[in-house]
């Protein structure tokens, strides 16, 4: 679910947030009551549709109030949703690939020999794997996967779903309710 922007609450996100949710209710309703009316749904789905709409343009308080528990499940839902995507990340995939093994060396070095690995020569501009670095919002994701084909880390392409999912999941800091520039001591 997605979170709506609260403030300042403009008229045109409640217009557009009820034009979008009003159809979706009725043929919804419609759906849920096709059992009890004779009428087939997609025929009743369309005047409930309309009386929503209308009851919506009428009653704007009523839309406000829509849209505040609109964001209030979805904030709710994505808590939820990424405690389970997180749970199943590290449950799951983290055992599983545990349990196929690494290629890290966990053993202690010999006493005389010490366990750093030289890191690969970096060109600039080029990745560390192979390949110029992207720029664009999304191409974070062809970075990963040629980081995994590179470093021979292939089952970290398992890890891709719940991290697409996380970010999805994941609220902007600016629809929360704690101040950024809050400074506290531990």
């Amino acid at each position: 679910m997605i979170t709506l922007p609260l403030s300042p609450l403009r008229r045109a996100w409640l217009v557009s947030f009820w034009l979008v949710v009003s159809p979706v209710a009725g043929f919804g309703l419609a759906l849920a009551l096709a059992p009890a009316i004779s009428i087939p749904w997609p025929s009743a789905g369309a005047p409930l549709t309309a009386v929503l709409l209308l009851t919506g343009f009428a009653f704007p308080d009523l839309v406000r109030h829509a849209y505040r528990v609109w964001n209030k499940l979805a904030r709710e839902f994505s808590g939820v949703a990424s405690a389970w995507l997180s749970a199943i990340a590290f449950y799951v995939v983290f055992f599983v690939v545990g349990r196929g093994g690494s290629r890290l060396p966990l053993a202690p070095p010999p006493q005389e020999s010490s366990g750093w690995i030289p890191r690969k020569a970096e060109s600039p501009g080029r990745d560390t794997v192979d390949g110029p670095r992207s720029s664009q919002a999304g191409a974070w994701i062809f970075d990963y996967i040629r980081w995994c084909r590179g470093s021979g880390n292939l089952w970290a392409l398992c890890l891709l779903p719940f991290i697409l999912g996380l970010a999805a999941l994941h609220e902007d800091r600016e629809h929360s309710e704690i101040p950024e520039n809050l400074y506290t001591l531990f």
